[in-house]
């Protein structure tokens, strides 16, 4: 027998858990003290936008409110891993049981198990085991070291001691700052 995977995987659970971001993470944007967070699921329309172009298959129509409450109530369990200094795994776990108590996944001939919901709600439920398979890798669960990004990623170099989502981009950027905040030899 084919070994069993489901739909979605840890990079469409990260996808999800950086739809909340610093204004630092967009690549071609310069962030500036004091910006918002940006926070991609705030319309249905951006929702759409963010996820379809990062790892998310798109259901064809827009989330509703209530889909995209869940949607976010998902994230914030995915980013508490990385983020909540008092992230209690037993409380934890105890959420995420009671969100799959609802699900009845189906093995799909291709091998992979899926939701039987459609649209967001069959997203959302695809998203669960994604989220669990990221908690057993929690102790790798970075925020990136600049603070105006704070995307998420899974450090899987080697010495584990990864800093940057992107290395060429955030790192060059902190690496600039502190060039450029140093005193010059001229002074």
């Amino acid at each position: 027998m084919d070994t069993v995977t489901w739909q979605l995987g840890t990079d469409a659970a990260l996808a999800l858990a950086n739809s909340l971001h610093g204004p630092g993470a967009h690549y071609r944007r310069r962030a500036r003290d004091g910006e918002p967070p940006h926070d991609h699921l705030d319309t249905p329309a951006r929702a759409v936008d963010f996820l379809t172009t990062h790892a998310i298959p798109d259901p064809g129509r827009a989330p509703t409110e209530g889909q995209l409450a869940r949607l976010r109530s998902l994230r914030a369990s995915i980013r508490a891993l990385a983020d909540d200094p008092s992230f209690d795994p037993l409380a934890w776990r105890s959420a995420m049981d009671a969100a799959l108590a609802g699900v009845d996944y189906r093995l799909r001939a291709d091998g992979s198990m899926r939701s039987p919901a459609t649209g967001w709600d069959g997203v959302t439920d695809d998203l669960l085991p994604a989220a669990l398979a990221l908690a057993e890798e929690r102790d790798r669960l970075r925020r990136c070291g600049n603070p105006r990004c704070r995307w998420l990623f899974v450090d899987r170099s080697r010495k584990q001691n990864r800093i940057w989502c992107e290395a060429a981009v955030c790192g060059n950027r902190m690496r600039v700052g502190r060039h450029r905040q140093r005193p010059s030899a001229a002074d």
